[in-house]
């Protein structure tokens, strides 16, 4: 049986190379910010305990990530990097709320900062699906 990370993981090679393949400059620019906050996660899970307090390598990907995206959406005339901070905004406040406590459930952090993450591959590929559509009518003018 496959676990959930190797899942994951699975599906994120295989989006970000459909994304990097077919979305343009939007498309690459995302999925350079994705691997990159994938990074910070895999060495923020070396904590033995990560989610126990402030993960400070798992939140700096995350906010990086948030950052990237938002840069895209103001460079781009895409949808989806403006639905993807929206989620990713989302995975960053989690981060925020756990500084703020005093006490919280490390499942909870866990499962809160994680949640966003499979949303936001099938936005960043739905997106991606969409723009080549318009792209082959021709309604689709690439802007960043």
């Amino acid at each position: 049986m496959i676990d959930l990370p190797t899942a994951f993981n699975s599906a994120l090679i295989c989006i970000l190379l459909y994304v990097v393949t077919w979305g343009g400059k939007a498309g690459r620019f995302g999925a350079s910010f994705a691997i990159i906050a994938t990074i910070f996660t895999y060495v923020g899970l070396g904590d033995p305990e990560p989610y126990r307090h402030l993960n400070i390598l798992i939140f700096a990907g995350d906010a990086l990530l948030l950052f990237g995206f938002v840069y895209i959406a103001f460079q781009s005339n895409r949808w989806w990097p403006i639905w993807a901070s929206a989620m990713q905004l989302n995975g960053v406040s989690a981060h925020l709320v756990a500084a703020l406590s005093t006490s919280h459930l490390s499942e909870v952090y866990y499962r809160m900062t994680s949640l966003w993450g499979v949303p936001i591959l099938l936005i960043m590929t739905l997106g991606t699906v969409l723009d080549a559509r318009a792209a082959k009518r021709g309604s689709f003018i690439e802007v960043f």
